[in-house]
């Protein structure tokens, strides 16, 4: 963009200086390009108005890109849409088998929907790929507790810390686990 500007600056200076006609020309030109330039923005502001208009938009761009579909799902979820969110957790997880990401996504979205078994179903599939991740420590506990297994729950949360010192979420479920025990 900076180099057509560039040349098309270099042009209108030309043409003025050596056409009458150059200088309004070359303003009506400008008028218009910038007209153009704006509608260009506006269309893209509204893409950017929400992570779920953002993310249906990369899904409609990039249909094989699983990170698009695992951002759909997270945008989806957002917004309260689980039964929605799934499929696109599923599609993420269909492109690419390996991202943890989407598969704790696909785990968060069951537990919305109220299944716990499935979640630590999928939770294990994603401990048994990346084993130090604190965010699937932490919703393994989530779901267990969830299952009535309030122990192993504190167990998944305390590893979760021994991870991450500093991970506010296991500290939070921890401190709710051991009240309700």
């Amino acid at each position: 963009v900076l180099g057509f500007g560039w040349c098309l600056g270099l042009a209108l200076q030309e043409c003025r200086a050596r056409f009458a006609w150059g200088a309004r020309a070359g303003e009506w030109l400008l008028a218009l390009l910038a007209l153009a330039s704006s509608a260009a923005s506006l269309s893209q502001v509204q893409v950017w108005a929400s992570p779920l208009s953002l993310w249906t938009d990369a899904v409609a761009k990039s249909p094989q890109s699983p990170a698009a579909h695992e951002g759909l799902c997270h945008a989806l979820y957002g917004v309260a849409q689980f039964p929605a969110a799934l499929p696109a957790c599923d599609k993420a997880i269909t492109l690419d088998p390996s991202r943890v990401e989407a598969r704790i996504n696909r785990a968060v979205t069951l537990i919305a929907l109220g299944d716990a078994a499935a979640a630590a179903r999928e939770l294990e599939t994603a401990l048994s790929m990346k084993p130090n991740s604190p965010a699937a420590h932490t919703t393994h506990g989530l779901a267990l507790m969830m299952l009535k297994q309030p122990a192993a729950a504190m167990a998944a949360y305390r590893r979760a810390l021994e991870i991450d010192p500093e991970f506010a979420e296991a500290h939070n479920d921890l401190g709710v686990a051991l009240v309700r025990e």
